[in-house]
């Protein structure tokens, strides 16, 4: 099962490399550019046999980890992080985005690995609600560096912070709740 569970996620991971990489320019436009968005469908439910089996890959690595954590008895916390077009603070540009693409916000990936911890018993933190939140009240980028490049890319130091300052405070949670941490119900999308 492992070896065929192994192979089908890296033929999936590989058409989702081709297809990513075909989108190489899929980052969000310098805050003083007008560029569109380009149509990322990680954003809504599957709608092509290639994303179905993606997620169904990922739910399932994500299910066999904790089921490894638990066998060992160790604590597990899936936690998702933030991409930049989750965290742009401007709601207006973020809401035409979702609106482009069909779907009422930015977070179907943080539902559906928080719906997975429901289902298999593990604690999940979704940080780009907290943070998306944090962006737009104090007009922060937690991704892209620099003044020609704020609000695309990768955590910069900001996001980097929160984001771990974020982990800790769950982690320390968990600690302080021992057992009940993994337990079904532990699982949220903010804070």
């Amino acid at each position: 099962v492992a070896n065929v569970l192994g192979d089908a996620v890296l033929r999936v991971r590989s058409a989702l490399r081709e297809r990513m990489e075909a989108n190489a320019s899929a980052e969000p436009a310098q805050e003083n550019q007008e560029q569109p968005w380009p149509a990322n469908p990680v954003y809504v439910p599957p709608r092509d046999p290639v994303w179905d089996a993606a997620w169904r890959a990922t739910d399932a690595e994500i299910a066999m980890v904790a089921q490894e954590a638990r066998s060992h008895h160790a604590g597990f916390l899936a936690v998702t992080l933030s991409d930049a077009f989750q965290v742009y603070p401007d709601k207006a540009r973020r809401g035409e985005y979702a609106k482009r693409l069909g779907v009422e916000d930015l977070f179907y990936p943080e539902r559906r690995i928080a719906a997975l911890g429901q289902r298999y018993g593990f604690a999940v933190l979704n940080l780009a609600p907290a943070m998306q939140r944090y962006a737009d009240d104090h007009h922060a980028y937690f991704h892209g560096f620099g003044s020609e490049g704020l609000g695309g890319g990768h955590w910069n130091d900001l996001g980097h912070k929160t984001g771990g300052e974020m982990i800790a405070d769950d982690i320390c949670a968990m600690l302080s709740r021992g057992a009940a941490a993994a337990q079904p119900g532990s699982a949220h999308m903010a804070r």
